[in-house]
This record gives structure tokens, sequence and C-alpha cells, in this order.
């Protein structure tokens, strides 16, 4: 049950109360009259990279080496926003989350069995579905941005978009278009 700020709820643990605050159809435990911040920033040049290495079994052809740093995630925990860079190579890839994509340096060649090779480059945005596979050919290197997602089945999905029907309606007027993009 959502509560106005500032509602004072008793408790055991001392604390004196929980606060609930939207976020894009998205609620927010707050606890002890503290909000999150609402704005996550990063340079994306600065994300500290780590050893991320491809399965063995996907790799076609070069060897490949890839790392990658996530920055930060959902208040829910849900979606995770991520740098990954990687050397020459061909390998197979597997999203197991849905994956949007952002090439910030160089380029990819992505392909699967259904789609035509298509080049990416610096500057060029996709997403790629939960549960995909596609062929990645990296000629020289590729640094891109990505936000994971998990992909919510049907019986999940219908109270979500109710939950941000509700929520949109509750909101005020002036902020209704301007927090749902």
């Amino acid at each position: 049950m959502a509560r106005a700020a500032n509602d004072r709820l008793p408790n055991r643990w001392g604390i004196r109360y929980v606060r609930f605050v939207w976020f894009d159809d998205r609620m927010a435990q707050t606890v002890a009259g503290r909000t999150p911040s609402v704005i996550a920033a990063v340079r994306l040049d600065d994300v500290a990279l780590e050893p991320s290495p491809i399965d063995p079994t996907w790799i076609l052809d070069g060897m490949p080496m890839a790392r990658d740093g996530r920055w930060t995630q959902s208040l829910d925990g849900t979606t995770t926003h991520w740098v990954w860079d990687c050397t020459t190579g061909t390998f197979n890839w597997h999203f197991a989350l849905e994956e949007t994509v952002q090439i910030l340096e160089d380029e990819v060649t992505v392909s699967s069995a259904d789609q035509p090779p298509r080049t990416l480059r610096a500057g060029d945005a996709a997403v790629f579905p939960a549960h995909a596979w596609a062929q990645w050919h990296i000629p020289r290197y590729v640094r891109k941005h990505a936000v994971l997602r998990p992909h919510a089945p049907r019986p999940i999905r219908i109270p979500m978009r109710f939950h941000g029907i509700v929520a949109s309606a509750m909101r005020p007027r002036g902020l209704r278009g301007a927090l749902s993009g």
C-alpha cells in the first residue's frame, strides 16, 4: 500500500518513517526519509572494466578478449547499465536478457539466423531480445554501452501495465508527460 511522503509508520527497527517516491511508473522505497539520487550519471570512459571472457565454445574465429563494467542498476534491481569492449574476433552471443546497445567506439557486424549482417558503428543503437542468439564479427575493436533488462512473462506484464496506468493517473498533471518520456 503506497503512502504519502512522511507518513509515520510503526516499526520495530527504529526507523522513523518510510516514504514512497514514484520514478517513471516504478515505486522506490525510501527508508528513514532519505531519498535515493534521482539521477545516476557517469562519464562512460571512466567506468572501470574487468576481464569478462567469452565462452570458448562460442568463438568462431580469432581470440576476442572482452571486458565489462557495471556502472548502475535500477532501483528495483532488475535493469543494469554496462560498458563493454572487445578485441578482434568472431563469435556467437546468447542474450539471456533483453539488451539495448549503443556503440561508443569503432564497429561490429551482427547477424542472426533470421537477419542479414548489419554493421553498427559509433553512435548506432540496436535492441537484442531476451533469449536471442547473434553472431558478432569485430574487425578491430568495439566498445558499447548496454542496458540489460529481464523479459517479463505475460502474466507479470499485465499487472505492470495496470500499475503504470494507475501511477500515471495519480501524478500531478504537469509531470505526466515529463516522467514517461
